[in-house]
């Protein structure tokens, strides 16, 4: 996923954050169950882009809810 060009100017340096969410039966992922961590790490105008992102993200509908995890690094050039 890449972050848009309005919310390149707000990042400072290359930073690498965890992305816990949870995605339903259904396939989506609400954007309630987003987490950052360390939130710290990020402006908030970041951390709002990626969850709209995320709660975008569609998977294969199952028959139960999984928590997913994963990390995410910004590398500013």
């Amino acid at each position: 996923t890449d972050i848009g060009p309005v919310s390149t100017p707000f990042c400072e340096g290359s930073v690498t954050v965890v992305i816990s969410f949870t995605v339903l039966e259904s396939g989506t992922v609400p954007s309630g169950e987003i987490s950052i961590t360390p939130a710290s790490l990020l402006p908030s105008t970041v951390r709002n882009e990626i969850v709209s992102q995320l709660s975008k993200w569609r998977f294969e509908a199952d028959d139960f809810a999984a928590l997913a995890r994963l990390e995410f690094s910004i590398v500013k050039k």
